[in-house]
């Protein structure tokens, strides 16, 4: 770009001609890996406070953190065998139909990667966040021990950042990790998958 040769990056090129399955791929690593990131930084954090102590809700919390991503991962990644196989060589782009079913990948692709991106992203600052609380609710605990539940309530509330509990329908796992933004690109990336 620099050397007068920008021509040669191009997004659009980017975008149409990469395969929506890296895209999908993309996205499940990012909710896998920044929600186990978020998850060990949390606990990192809230470590060095507990050291002695006997108050372990705050690391099964930044544990929480990170199975709620793995368990999104394990749905994007049904999500996106749905797709599979998929290849663009074999597709007719003169055939309307085909150049459909090529748009509607790429859409999925690119949806699956979004929704991951937003799960771990979420997961990661979630993660911190209840990492400082509790830290905070461990020291509160230790100065002054009737503080624990009252403390415990605001951990609750950091941890809801990204994790909330539908209790319209308990019985899908879907609905447990309420990323209402990743609901919506789960929710319109299985419509243009079929």
């Amino acid at each position: 770009m620099l050397t007068g040769q920008g021509h040669r990056f191009d997004i659009a090129w980017l975008l149409t001609e990469t395969s929506p399955n890296m895209w999908a791929g993309f996205g499940i690593a990012a909710s896998l890996s920044l929600s186990v990131i978020g998850a060990g930084w949390g606990i990192l954090t809230v470590g060095a406070s507990i050291l002695g102590e006997a108050n372990l809700v705050s690391i099964i919390f930044c544990e929480a953190v990170a199975i709620f991503g793995i368990i999104m991962a394990f749905i994007f990644v049904a999500k996106m065998e749905v797709n599979l196989p998929f290849s663009r060589e074999d597709l007719d782009q003169s055939d309307p139909d085909q150049v459909t079913i090529l748009a509607r990948n790429l859409a999925s692709g690119y949806m699956l990667f979004a929704g991951g991106l937003t799960v771990g992203l979420t997961n990661l600052v979630c993660g911190l966040a209840v990492g400082i609380i509790g830290s905070g609710a461990a020291l509160a605990d230790a100065a002054n021990p009737t503080l624990f539940v009252k403390i415990l309530i605001v951990e609750i509330f950091a941890s809801a950042i990204g994790l909330r509990h539908d209790h319209r329908n308990s019985a899908d796992i879907e609905s447990q990790h309420g990323h209402e933004i990743t609901t919506m690109f789960k929710i319109s990336s299985s419509k243009t998958c079929n």
